[in-house]
Parts: structure tokens; sequence; C-alpha cells
């Protein structure tokens, strides 16, 4: 079985319009996608992000309800308008959110493969809601750790994001 690879023609495919927009960690190449978003705003802390990224994966690695059948590839968040906001860790009403630069909210995801057929896939066609900034900066700096650092620490977050992926 050839494992898929996430590069610019998977991530078109699962994500449409929202892949240039997207901030995510590649656990299979260990790099980030990206060190400024939304014009020249650096992403300040992608070490810790990157140590919460890599504890994401190991949770995840040994959740039996997820690593049976998945390997995590990437933890995905984007920044939208608040009026896309759901809550923290609730799920968004819709499929198709919108990529905004001027949006204060973080919502996340995640790119999985399968593992029986080594096919990569969306975790979920909607998104869960990660924070609400004031600043579309704050946004930026802190949305991909805090996903990250949900997913680990907080476990109804986490449950959320496993068990609710279809809603």
């Amino acid at each position: 079985m050839v494992k898929e690879q996430l590069n610019e023609e998977t991530g078109r495919r699962l994500l449409g319009d929202l892949y240039k927009n997207v901030v995510y960690y590649n656990h299979d190449t260990g790099k980030w996608n990206r060190q400024t978003y939304i014009g020249n705003y650096r992403i300040y802390k992608q070490d810790l992000d990157t140590i919460y990224s890599k504890r994401l994966k190991w949770q995840l690695d040994n959740t039996p309800d997820f690593f049976k059948a998945y390997e995590l590839v990437a933890n995905v968040t984007v920044i939208v308008k608040d009026t896309y906001f759901p809550n923290i860790a609730k799920w968004t009403k819709v499929k198709d959110i919108k990529f905004s630069p001027s949006g204060t909210s973080v919502l996340g995801n995640l790119i999985v493969r399968r593992n029986d057929s080594g096919k990569l896939e969306m975790w979920s066609p909607f998104w869960i809601g990660v924070m609400d900034y004031s600043f579309t900066v704050d946004a930026v700096e802190d949305g991909a750790f805090k996903f990250a650092y949900f997913c680990c620490d907080l476990p109804v977050f986490r449950r959320t994001m496993i068990t609710g992926r279809s809603r």
C-alpha cells in the first residue's frame, strides 16, 4: 500500500480554496507550511507549537478510537470572521467556512491518513472552534498553538474532536 502524502496537490484537494490560507504542521515532514501568516504577521512561537503538535500526535497514536483506523498527518488552523466561530470545543454549523484576513477567530481540523487505504482525508467536514481573539495578530501568533494545546490538555476538547467528526 502506498501512503498518500500531504503536498500542494493533496492539500488543494482536501481543503479547496482554504489551502492557501491555512497554517498546518505536517507530521510526515516535521515542518510547518509557513512562518508568517496574513501578510507579514510572524508566527512567533512555532517551537512551542511544534512541541504541542508532536504531543497531539503522540496522544492520538495512543487513543484507540483514533489509531485503530487513522494516523495524524497534519493539525490545521484557519482564521475566520467571528460569525463562523461556534465557541471553544464546538463544531461549526456549516462546512463551507471562509478565510478572513481581518478575522479574529481560529478554527481547527485534522488531516488524517486511513490505515486501511493510505489515503488522506479531512477528519471532519466541519471545523472546531479554538479561540476568538480581540485582534488578528493575536490569532496569528497563538492560534496553531492553542489548537494543539487544547487537543492535548483539555479533555473535553479532545473528546469532542475525536468523537464528533461527523457531528
